[in-house]
This record gives structure tokens, sequence and C-alpha cells, in this order.
């Protein structure tokens, strides 16, 4: 019994280094050359994730002088000052807006001036930490609807949460009746509705 578990040692032995070159050389070829890319990607996604708008589009309530666009900065940057700018998505030429903000607790808002901020039209927000990470969204003011009444938010809806049920049949037509949810002026919900639910709304309408 020793003796074959001696000899099974040996062979153990003097198999491993043959065993180890043959498993290398296995190995899938783009995993033993993949360190160039793997390091690109760790280093934008620490960009990524040292400032970040809460969403990479943002929609805003168009009845209000000035929304709030929300993202997250990370807390080893608190304090830092955040440079911003945003254009027009049909005119890059200037931007319409610029500013500084904060990253406060792990967080920032940058508070747009929505009179420069054209309905409808996609607008590109940059914001760059003085550190030199950098993040983006695209914010787009919504258009008023053709009738709107206000109605109660779903149920558990977080505080702060209003609800409208907006008639739209000629600029939605898709969508004509639905009913959009904001939270600090920033659209959390967009949902369709029956039209027969607007009947009211487009009565309304009719009779003006």
């Amino acid at each position: 019994m020793i003796k074959r578990r001696t000899v099974l040692s040996f062979i153990l032995l003097f198999a491993a280094p043959f065993l180890l070159v043959h498993f290398q050389n296995c190995a899938p070829q783009g995993a033993l050359n993949a360190g160039g890319d793997t390091q690109a990607h760790i280093i934008e996604d620490l960009n990524r994730y040292q400032i970040q708008f809460l969403s990479a589009n943002a929609e805003l309530q168009d009845d209000v002088a000035q929304a709030g666009v929300p993202g997250f900065c990370m807390t080893s940057h608190d304090g830092a000052k955040l440079n911003w700018l945003i254009w027009d998505g049909n005119n890059a030429s200037a931007p319409l807006e610029s500013g500084v903000s904060r990253c406060n607790s792990g967080e920032f808002q940058i508070d747009v001036e929505l009179s420069q901020v054209i309905c409808g039209v996609s607008h590109t927000l940059v914001v760059e930490g003085d550190w030199g990470a950098s993040t983006v969204t695209h914010v787009t003011r919504r258009c008023q609807p053709l009738a709107s009444q206000p109605i109660a938010p779903p149920h558990n809806s977080p505080y702060g949460t209003t609800c409208v049920m907006e008639y739209s049949p000629a600029t939605a037509a898709e969508n004509p009746c639905a009913m959009i949810c904001y939270r600090s002026a920033n659209v959390v919900l967009n949902q369709a509705l029956e039209i027969s639910q607007c009947a009211a709304l487009a009565a309304s309408v009719a009779g003006r």
C-alpha cells in the first residue's frame, strides 16, 4: 500500500508541469491578451461612477421657472465644484446656460432655468467635476398639453408626487390621453390612459 502511494506521488510530481502547460495552452486566446481592454474599461467605469446623473434622460415640467436635474457623486469629492453647460440639441455653437454646482454628501443637483429651454427639444447637459470626471444627460422640457386636470397619484407614490391627466390630440397622436406624474419638477411617470378617460377634457376643449 505504501509503495503504491509512493509511485502515485512520483507520477503526480513529474506530470504536474506538463498538466499546467496543457491547461495554459487551452486558455482562450482573447483572455490572455485582454489586459489592455480591461484596464481601459476599468478607467471608464471609475470615471462614470465618480459622478453620474440619476438618469440618461430627464423630462422636465413645463409650467415652472426652474427645475433641478439630480445626480450622484462620490463622497470622497464632497464639496468639490461642478461646472455645467447646457446646449440646444439643434444648435451646438454656444451653450444656452452655464453654472456651478457642488457635490454635497454624495449628491448634486443642476438647477436649470427653463426660460431658455425650448419645449419638445432634446438638450444636452454636461457637468464636470474639478477633479476631471464628467457626465452627461439629455434634458427635454415637456410641452403644455391642450387641456389638463389634477388627479390623485398612484397608491404608495413617494411624498411630493403630483399627477395630472393630459389631453393632447395634436401633439401626441399616439398617446392623446395620459397620466403624467412629477416629483421635484421631473417627470417620474408617463402612463397612457383610455381615450374615454379624457372625454371631459376633450369636451371642454370643444366648447371653447
